[in-house]
């Protein structure tokens, strides 16, 4: 397959870009947890507390679904933050086999500082792309959900 010099260089100004944003979520993440004074905890269990944060009480299987991983990563994960008082598990009055999970005070507390943090990134987000015209952001649009697709589909 023939490819142009401006596709290779997309291709290289794309990888270069998700590495950056690696590197730059794994530098706001360690930030975030030094500013909360909590060093145990990653990403992935930062995820699952917002989660549970935007939708209060869920189980393993609906958080599962909205997180698209599987339900034996987000068990792990979900036995890791109540051993660290992040999240109390519940049982519903109709139905004593099923296990809930909410928030812990200490678990909303990094729940809403999370949510700062990224209602600050979205804020500045938004002033960077009042840059481009209508039909600049469409392209970019249209070029993020052809990305986005095409990698959906590699997986399969």
């Amino acid at each position: 397959m023939n490819c142009t010099a401006e596709q290779k260089q997309i291709l290289v100004d794309m990888q270069a870009l998700i590495h950056k944003k690696e590197e730059y979520m794994k530098e706001v993440h360690e930030q975030f947890l030094g500013e909360m004074g909590i060093n145990d905890i990653s990403l992935s269990e930062l995820h699952v507390i917002a989660c549970i944060g935007e939708q209060g009480l869920m189980n393993v299987t609906a958080i599962t679904e909205s997180m698209g991983m599987t339900k034996g990563a987000i068990s792990k994960i979900c036995t890791k933050l109540f051993n660290k008082n992040f999240v109390e598990k519940m049982k519903m009055l109709n139905n004593k086999k099923e296990i809930f999970f909410r928030l812990t005070d200490k678990g909303r507390e990094i729940y809403t500082a999370h949510e700062t943090l990224h209602n600050q990134a979205e804020e500045e987000w938004l002033l960077f792309l009042d840059k481009y015209t209508k039909e600049e952001l469409e392209v970019i649009q249209q070029f993020i959900a052809d990305v986005t697709m095409h990698i959906g589909t590699k997986g399969r």
